[in-house]
C-alpha cells in the first residue's frame, strides 16, 4: 500500500485490514492499518510476523461463538459480523465489531476486507443501561414511596397506602386536611420550624416548577426523633385548559439519615486518623482506569482534591523514575496474578521535595476471578525514617568519642570476617589502640579534662581513616579500627602515622597544651585458618608489646604464614 494510501488509512478509526485464506484452509494478514497498535497494543509488523499475535488476544470463553460465525460466513459465503472481547497485552479488556466482505479467489481461496473497531465505549453503556433499566424495574415493584396527589386549592385527593402509614392519619383524614396548614409542623435539617413558604407543595404552587429531593421532618406521637422524609413534588398539567395538580411522592430515610451522620463522623473521624497518621487509600477500577484519593493523598504531594487525583499513567511524574519503575511492575503483578505488595517509594511533592512513602496494594476481583480494581495506601514515613536512623546513630555510636560503639564494631567485625571468608580475594586489617598514660591525665587534670582528650583523639582518629573503614571504643581510653581492603603494610603505615598525629597534635584547652600519644598493635584478620577472636587476642598482644617496649610505637604481629593480605616485606 503506498504511503499516503497508510496515512489515509491511519485516520480511520479502528483497523482496516485485508487477509487470504488459502485453499488449504492457512490464513495471512495482507494489510493491517496503523490502527491496530491502538487496538490490540501489538504493531502491524508484529502481526505480519506472528498470524496469531491477534487472535491470541481474543477472550478464550469469546472464541466459540467468533470461530463459529466465521466459519458460517466463509461457508456461505457471505459478509461477516460479529462482536467479541479482547485482552492487550497491557491487560486492558475491550470490546471489538469485526466486519467484514468476501471476495473469492481463482484459486479456490479467499481474499477478506473489512475493519475491526473498538466498541468498548458502547458496551459500556449498553452494560450500565441494562442495569438502570433492571434496577428501575425492581424499584417500581418493590416501590415503598408515599404519593399524594394536591389539588390547586392545597387539598389533598389522593393518598396511597404507604402515605397513610408514614403520616400517621387515616385516609378520611388525609382527604380531609390541606397540606399547606400550619398543623403538619414540617421541619427543616436543623430541626427547625419550617416556613409555609418553603413547604414543597407551596413552593410549587408558587413557582409552578418541581421541587426535588427536599428533606423535611415531622414531629411523631411516640417517638422523640422526628420522622425524616424525602419529598419530591412537580406540577402535573392536563389539557390545553392548563388544569393541573401537584404529585407528592415522598420515601422515609429516617434510618438513612441516621447513617449518614454516622457516616460523616466516621470519615471525619477517618480524615482526622489519616492526617495524623500521613496515610492516605487510594483505588483504581482497572476497566476505566478512574483513580480515587482520600485528602490526606493528595496532602502527601500537594496537590488540589478539587482537580481529581491523576490517573495511574500520571504517576509516573509523582515518584522518582526507578522507583516508578518498581511501582509499575508490582503493580503489573498484581493486576495479573492479584499479587498484593509493599514497597517504599520516593515520591515528589509539588515543592519539589522527595518524600519516603510506604505504598501497598491490593487486588479485588471479581468472581470469575478477574482483578477488577487495586486499592491499598500510601504513608509517608519520611519522619519516621529520619526518626529510626537517629535512633540507629544514637545506638552505634558512641556519645562522648563519636565512634563506633563496641557493639557496634564487633558487628561490623564479624560481617567483615564473614566477607573475607566468602570472597577468596577480601582482606582486612585490625588495629588495637591504647592512649597512654590516661590514667594521669584524669588523675592529676580531672575527668572532664580526661573526657576532652577522648574527644579529641576520636576526632583525629576519624580524621585518619578512609570512609570505609571502621573506629570503635572498646571501653575507656582503648580503641580498635577496622580497615577493609587493605594490606598489613598499609594498615602499618596509617597506624604511624595516627601515632604521630596525636604526638605532633596536643590537645589545647584553657591555655593548657595536653599532650598525648598511643600505642598500637597491627594485625591481619586471617579467616582462612582461624576465628575473629584470634585476630583480637593477636592485635591485643602487639598492643601488650607497644606498651611493655616503651609505648608511643606501633608493634606488627602477621598472621599465621600462608594468611591473605600479607606483604613480602613482613
Amino acid at each position: 500500500m503506498t504511503p499516503d494510501l497508510n496515512a489515509l488509512m491511519a485516520a480511520v478509526p479502528g483497523v482496516v485490514y485485508q487477509f487470504q485464506v488459502l485453499p488449504d484452509g492457512s490464513w495471512r494478514f495482507l494489510y493491517l492499518s496503523p490502527g491496530v497498535e491502538d487496538l490490540f497494543e501489538i504493531s502491524a509488523q508484529a502481526a505480519y510476523a506472528d498470524q496469531d499475535a491477534l487472535t491470541r488476544c481474543i477472550l478464550p470463553e469469546d472464541r466459540q461463538s467468533l470461530r463459529a460465525s466465521v466459519e458460517a460466513a466463509s461457508t456461505r459465503c457471505t459478509s461477516w459480523s460479529h462482536e467479541h472481547r479482547i485482552r492487550t497485552p497491557s491487560g486492558r479488556i475491550k470490546w471489538v465489531r469485526g466486519q467484514a466482505s468476501p471476495y473469492p479467489q481463482e484459486d479456490g481461496g479467499i481474499l477478506w476486507q473489512g475493519i475491526l473497531t473498538d466498541i468498548s465505549a458502547r458496551k459500556q453503556s449498553e452494560e450500565a443501561l441494562a442495569v438502570r433499566e433492571q434496577r428501575y424495574r425492581l424499584l417500581i415493584e418493590h416501590l415503598h414511596s408515599g404519593l399524594v396527589v394536591v389539588m390547586p386549592d392545597s387539598r389533598i385527593s389522593l393518598a396511597n397506602q404507604r402515605a397513610v402509614e408514614l403520616l400517621e392519619r387515616s385516609r378520611d383524614e388525609l382527604l380531609a386536611s390541606h397540606v399547606t396548614e400550619e398543623e403538619w409542623g414540617l421541619l427543616d435539617e436543623d430541626e427547625r420550624l419550617l416556613a409555609l413558604d418553603h413547604y414543597p407543595v407551596k413552593r410549587v404552587m408558587r413557582t409552578r416548577e418541581a421541587v426535588r429531593n427536599q428533606v423535611v421532618g415531622m414531629r411523631r406521637a411516640d417517638c422523640e426523633q422526628p420522622l425524616w422524609l424525602l419529598v419530591n413534588a412537580y406540577p402535573e398539567f392536563a389539557g390545553p385548559t392548563e388544569r393541573w395538580h401537584v404529585v407528592v411522592t415522598f420515601i422515609d430515610i429516617t434510618e438513612r439519615k441516621a447513617a449518614e451522620e454516622a457516616l460523616r463522623r466516621q470519615r471525619l473521624m477517618h480524615a482526622r486518623t489519616e492526617r495524623i497518621a500521613h496515610i492516605g487509600s487510594w483505588e483504581w477500577e482497572i476497566a476505566t482506569d478512574r483513580v480515587t484519593w482520600s485528602e490526606e493523598m493528595f496532602r502527601i504531594f500537594q496537590l488540589d482534591p478539587a482537580k481529581g487525583a491523576p490517573s495511574y499513567a500520571e504517576h509516573r511524574q509523582l515518584y522518582e523514575p526507578e522507583d516508578m519503575a518498581r511501582l509499575h511492575e508490582a503493580v503489573d503483578r498484581a493486576v495479573r496474578f492479584g499479587a498484593p505488595y509493599e514497597l517504599e517509594l520516593r515520591a515528589i511533592r509539588r515543592d519539589g521535595e522527595r518524600r519516603l512513602c510506604l505504598s501497598t496494594g491490593f487486588a479485588d476481583m471479581n468472581r470469575s476471578g478477574q482483578v477488577v480494581r487495586l486499592f491499598g495506601a500510601l504513608q509517608d514515613v519520611t519522619e519516621r525514617k529520619r526518626l529510626e536512623a537517629s535512633l540507629r546513630e544514637l545506638a552505634s555510636t558512641d556519645e562522648l568519642t563519636g565512634v563506633s560503639t563496641r557493639r557496634h564494631f564487633m558487628a561490623c567485625l564479624n560481617e567483615e570476617f564473614a566477607r573475607e571468608r566468602r570472597d577468596g580475594e577480601a582482606r582486612a586489617a585490625v588495629l588495637m589502640l591504647d592512649l597512654d598514660h590516661f590514667k594521669r591525665i584524669n588523675d592529676s587534670l580531672g575527668h572532664a579534662k580526661g573526657d576532652a582528650v577522648l574527644r579529641h583523639c576520636g576526632a583525629l582518629m576519624r580524621e585518619s581513616v578512609r570512609q570505609c573503614d571502621k573506629v570503635g571504643r572498646l571501653g575507656g581510653e582503648e580503641f580498635a579500627m577496622l580497615l577493609p581492603d587493605s594490606s598489613l603494610d598499609a594498615a602499618t603505615h596509617l597506624a604511624e602515622r595516627l601515632r604521630q598525629r596525636l604526638e605532633e597534635h596536643p590537645l589545647a584547652l584553657d591555655e593548657e597544651r595536653i599532650r598525648v600519644t598511643v600505642s598500637i598493635g597491627v594485625t591481619m584478620l586471617n579467616a582462612e585458618q582461624e576465628e575473629v577472636d584470634a585476630a583480637l587476642r593477636r592485635a591485643d598482644r602487639a598492643l601488650y608489646r607497644a606498651k611493655s617496649e616503651g609505648r608511643n610505637r606501633v608493634v606488627v604481629i602477621a598472621p599465621p604464614s600462608g594468611a591473605r593480605g600479607l606483604d613480602s616485606s613482613v
